[in-house]
């Protein structure tokens, strides 16, 4: 740049020469790099702001607890809130419950309601880790079991351990062995696994088979799971069972690929009957998990979306 243009742009650097203009100067302060105490003070208070907003969520959960009929409904209450209860810093959650106490108008209610979120995440977090690990090694064992390398036939044998058919058999008996503990936790953590391999920076030809690997598995427990759902309440029970819409929509999709239009008009009917009965029996309001309500409402929705396409 000019020294004309220079003193255009920045008249203030007029007082001193090119290349030692002030640091306190008009044009720095507008344009420089900002300094540390600034940043310091802007991260602090975006930290704050987000602290206040959590606080102010947790208070909305608080008050939901306290006005929770029946008491039932309480897990599934604090559910809705999970995120927020996980993202925000134990400390930080800590000061901000007993800040909701401190000016609560009953403090006795708002004290057991948030004793009540303690014992809550406290026991998810533990079971959490345990299912994490109960995962893990179940998706270990059927990875074992039909990797290439398994050496349950010798080499004399006409078929070859590595052929896709010979993986193929000993993936459906491990899924038959091992279909009663293909909960929602499994699905999510197949789900995430795959997640996980398809965001990495770094795709090799391992990653990318072990990726293919794992999506066959998903879709094959899927259709596992739907070959093995029951008839009428039995197979609604199941699928309200599914905390994630998507896996319970997942599961449900895979029941109507194996079963078809028959099976899709006789859960749809049910599904009908049940909304309805949720609604008003003997000209009284029922009572229930409003969770429950859309989870229901959920499976409706998509058998209809079935039915119409192929209906």
């Amino acid at each position: 740049m000019s020294r004309q243009y220079y003193y255009l742009y920045c008249p203030t650097a007029a007082a001193a020469p090119v290349g030692e203009t002030k640091k306190n100067s008009q044009c720095y302060a507008r344009y420089g790099p900002k300094e540390d105490d600034e940043i310091n003070a802007s991260n602090s208070s975006e930290e704050s702001l987000l602290l206040q907003q959590q606080t102010d969520t947790l208070r909305d959960l608080v008050k939901e607890i306290i006005e929770a009929k029946p008491p039932q409904s309480l897990p599934s209450i604090v559910t809705k809130y999970l995120d927020v209860l996980l993202a925000i810093k134990g400390e930080d959650g800590v000061k901000a419950l007993k800040l909701i106490v401190q000016e609560a108008s009953q403090p006795e209610e708002a004290e057991v309601a948030c004793e009540y979120i303690l014992n809550f995440m406290e026991a998810f977090v533990e079971e959490a880790k345990a299912m994490e690990e109960t995962n893990k090694l179940l998706l270990g064992k059927i990875m074992r079991a039909i990797s290439p390398s398994d050496t349950t036939i010798t080499s004399s044998s006409s078929t070859s351990s590595t052929s896709r058919s010979y993986r193929e058999e000993k993936l459906d008996t491990i899924l038959q062995e091992e279909k009663d503990n293909f909960t929602p936790g499994f699905l999510r953590h197949v789900e995430n696994e795959c997640r996980r391999l398809a965001n990495s920076s770094s795709i090799t030809k391992d990653s990318t088979r072990l990726l293919e690997t794992l999506q066959i598995i998903y879709l094959r427990i899927l259709e596992e799971l739907g070959k093995n759902l029951g008839e009428g309440a039995l197979v609604l029970g199941q699928l309200v069972g599914y905390d994630d819409a998507a896996e319970r929509i997942a599961v449900l999709e895979g029941a109507l690929t194996v079963r078809g239009v028959h099976f899709a008009k006789e859960l749809s009917t049910l599904t009908k009957e049940v909304l309805e009965g949720f609604q008003e029996q003997d000209g009284k309001v029922v009572v229930v998990d409003q969770e429950l309500v859309d989870r229901v409402k959920d499976i409706d929705d998509r058998l209809n979306g079935y039915l119409d396409w192929n209906g």
